[in-house]
């Protein structure tokens, strides 16, 4: 299992005493399981994630602080997208939309459950 990365980067801000709510962070999550589904609304393939206990707490606790504001889902350093936080999510699990073909969809499930990074970051533009 890979273990939770938090890092909060907060530059020279930091040094100085001055670090602001908007202070970005990345946070690597664990996966318990991403699976292909079809969104019953558009058809469209997406990838529906369950994140483990740990995880689940700590992306819920991000969305809290972070609420309104825009958040970058990455996986193995290519950003899938960008959503906005419209409400705290706070039972694990996450849905990814976008568009993409089944097959690239079923190739970030694979990716996944083969242990590529998955992770969330704050403050970008």
């Amino acid at each position: 299992m890979r273990k939770i990365v938090f890092s909060l980067v907060l530059g020279l801000w930091a040094s100085m005493g001055f670090a602001t709510a908007s202070a970005a962070e990345t946070l690597v999550l664990d996966i318990e399981e991403a699976a292909m589904a079809v969104d019953g609304q558009t058809g469209r393939p997406v990838l529906d994630i369950r994140l483990e206990a740990g995880s689940a707490k700590t992306f819920g606790d991000l969305t809290v602080r972070h609420l309104s504001e825009v958040l970058d889902v990455v996986l193995d350093g290519k950003i899938l997208t960008s959503p906005r936080v419209q409400s705290p999510i706070l039972e694990g699990s996450l849905r990814i939309t976008g568009d993409f073909s089944e097959a690239e969809v079923e190739a970030m499930a694979e990716r996944i459950a083969s242990g590529a990074t998955f992770e969330v970051r704050t403050g970008t533009p």
